[in-house]
């Protein structure tokens, strides 16, 4: 490796650690320091992969982002077809554009099995089942948030991303199981993580699947208390839609139909372009047909 290509590295390591830090636009800038100094193709190419993974952190396009799909083609090296299909995985997931984000999982899926690290497969395949199960491909979304479990039992030297990882999986794996009418064990799988989730917006998915779970079973009080809970923590539009949409359908079916009102307008607020959104919600339970990961 050429001394030249040694710094740049080691502005791509700097870069990274201001991405740890939350500090985008200082990685950026050591990252372009890092391509103004590459020689080798290895080394350019990492070094653009963090680079368009910074971009797309900040809503920007650039070359970079433009380069990752020919990267993933070259196939190189495996980590960087695994790095490069993860990062447009992670972007036309937040596009919503969830066929071509699941090509690229499954591209950094066949990758990741390459390289022989249980704890970074089961990190991609967490992220693979949740785009799944947002495409309504539950069955598929199953079978990977299962992999992910049995890659982490591979693991032999405990650590906090590794538990953190496995808590993650576990209540994702519980979610799918309620949206397949699996309330039971569904339930079992949350309850068993939900009080080790700190994070406020994690700890909301956990109490909205879990209200979902004990509606599916009518026990209406618990289902009540989890999704109020829920909707305190909410911090997504989809969880406010969600917990709304629950807890209206919560005292629609307990008499309580004033209630019922309020809820169901914060939810038909999400659909202005749709009339008769609160009619629908009022008069049909579409609890069976509403993708909550969607």
């Amino acid at each position: 490796m050429t001394e030249r290509d040694r710094e740049a590295l080691r502005y791509c390591e700097d870069g990274l650690q201001h991405m740890w830090k939350g500090e985008v636009h200082a990685a950026i800038a050591a990252y372009d320091k890092g391509l103004a100094q590459a020689k080798s193709e290895e080394s350019r190419e990492l070094i653009t992969i963090r680079k368009a993974e910074a971009l797309i952190a900040v809503d920007r396009e650039g070359p970079e982002v433009s380069a990752l799909p020919g990267i993933v083609m070259r196939r190189r090296s495996s980590r960087h077809v695994y790095m490069a299909a993860s990062v447009l995985m992670r972007r036309f997931t937040e596009l919503e554009d969830r066929r071509r984000a699941i090509f690229y999982g499954e591209i950094a899926r066949t990758s990741a099995a390459e390289l022989k690290d249980p704890l970074l497969t089961a990190n991609l395949l967490n992220a693979l089942g949740i785009t799944l199960a947002a495409d309504s491909q539950f069955a598929r979304a199953l079978e990977v948030f299962g992999e992910a479990l049995a890659e982490l039992k591979k693991i032999s030297e405990p650590s906090d991303h590794a538990d953190t990882l496995s808590i993650s999986i576990t209540g994702n794996l519980g979610g799918t199981k309620i949206l397949c009418e699996d309330y039971d064990d569904g339930i079992s799988l949350i309850e068993s993580i939900l009080d080790q989730i700190e994070d406020s917006a994690w700890r909301a998915e956990g109490c909205l699947d879990l209200c979902l779970g004990y509606l599916g079973l009518e026990d209406y009080e618990t289902a009540e208390d989890l999704a109020r809970e829920g909707l305190s923590l909410a911090s997504t539009r989809r969880q406010i839609r969600n917990a709304n949409h629950l807890l209206g359908e919560i005292c629609l079916r307990t008499g309580r139909l004033e209630e019922a009102d309020v809820h169901f307008d914060v939810v038909a607020g999400f659909y202005p372009e749709f009339k008769n959104v609160k009619q629908l919600l009022t008069e049909v339970d579409l609890c069976a047909v509403v993708n909550w990961k969607a």
